[in-house]
């Protein structure tokens, strides 16, 4: 049975990075697949600069290769172009986990670099997301992600993808199928470098702000910090007074700044652990 797959640009949407759908992708191909198995990663070796330069080619091919050269391409902003849903010419005599001939089986990525291994971040951070997203849809585990230099026949005659270790790589892909739909869209967690939620809250609550003083009467202006200003509404002897009108004041201050409501509440929320309410304050339009 020939398979042209149907879903990948939903597969790549997933990732959360912009997807580009070719005209006639869900024609596209050199007959179809004969079943749909894993995924082999690429480089173009295109320019050195260029969102997609290797579009053209990757999409036409090339004299005495005929496209399309892959299913996908990956541009240096971690867009996502959706090729080809049929078979496409990127393997070339290979074999991976007890299959050979990928070209029918295999779907093809060809990320865009010229072969140096200088990949950027958005696209470090894309590629093992729809190398996941693939396997999600195609309900396979990480094993079945590949550099082409590891399962081209004979060993060594294909160098791609430089510079990515593919172990960790496999390992990523592996974390992200864990959760898929939590974790596969971008903005999920990455690194043990990246921000926590508390280091996050903290970075909001320590932005300056100005305020009008105290509400009744109204006092000079001074600068503070929204950490302090949610101090002192807390504090015990003011709340009991006027926790009405400084969860008002807060509200103002936050719209005022162009701030969401609901982000500083879950900064809040983390900062302080509870008890303070502002998203549901009714707060004036900007004039």
């Amino acid at each position: 049975m020939a398979i042209y797959v149907p879903w990948l640009a939903d597969a790549a949407r997933l990732t959360g990075y912009p997807v580009v759908e070719l005209a006639g992708w869900r024609e596209r191909g050199h007959g179809g697949m004969t079943s749909v198995e894993g995924v082999v990663c690429h480089h173009t070796a295109g320019p050195k600069t260029g969102e997609y330069p290797s579009l053209a080619v990757v999409r036409d091919g090339r004299a005495g290769l005929a496209g399309p050269l892959a299913n996908f391409g990956l541009g240096r902003s971690g867009t996502v172009y959706v090729n080809a849903a049929g078979t496409a010419w990127h393997a070339g005599a290979s074999a991976w986990a007890g299959m050979t001939d990928l070209n029918s089986r295999f779907l093809g990525i060809e990320a865009e670099d010229d072969g140096d291994g200088v990949w950027t971040a958005a696209q470090l951070d894309a590629y093992p997301r729809l190398c996941a997203a693939l396997c999600h849809y195609m309900r396979r585990d990480a094993s079945r992600v590949c550099a082409h230099r590891e399962c081209a026949t004979p060993a060594g005659r294909k160098p791609d993808p430089t510079g990515i270790d593919m172990g960790a790589f496999r390992a990523r892909v592996g974390q992200l199928l864990a959760n898929p739909l939590q974790l596969i869209p971008r903005g999920a967690p990455l690194e043990d470098n990246m921000p926590t939620a508390r280091e996050i809250a903290d970075a909001i609550l320590d932005t300056p702000i100005t305020r009008q003083g105290d509400l009744l009467p109204p006092g000079p202006k001074t600068t503070t910090t929204l950490r302090n200003e949610i101090a002192y509404m807390t504090n015990e002897s003011y709340r009991v007074a006027n926790v009405a009108g400084q969860v008002a004041e807060l509200a103002r201050l936050v719209h005022a700044g162009g701030v969401d409501p609901a982000v500083v509440q879950a900064a809040v929320t983390a900062a302080l652990g509870g008890g303070l309410d502002i998203t549901g304050t009714a707060v004036p339009k900007k004039t």
